[in-house]
């Protein structure tokens, strides 16, 4: 995928999930009970999020993608803890 359709999906993305949580995993990732457990989480909204990593300022994330809010603040409040950092935010 090209830059310009990677940035093209990224906005189509944000239109149909505005709201944001960007992850950024430990230097050695996440452990794997995390890792079941956002699956977890994640597995009854299919169709309700989408997902995609990215780069900011040379650090990493993973930006999870909601339809409604209340999934997207769940979601980090719930994981937040095994994240380096996090942030919420809604797509513009």
């Amino acid at each position: 995928m090209g830059q310009e359709e990677r940035r093209k999906r990224m906005q189509e993305i944000g239109a149909a999930f505005p709201h944001h949580v960007d992850l950024v995993p430990p230097l050695d990732g996440f452990a794997s009970s995390a890792q079941q457990a956002i699956m977890d989480f994640l597995e009854p909204l299919i169709g309700k999020f989408d997902m995609y990593g990215d780069c900011d300022n040379n650090e990493m994330f993973i930006r999870y993608c909601f339809r409604d809010a209340k999934d997207a603040v769940k979601f980090r409040d719930k994981f937040s803890g095994a994240a380096e950092k996090v942030s919420y935010k809604i797509a513009s």
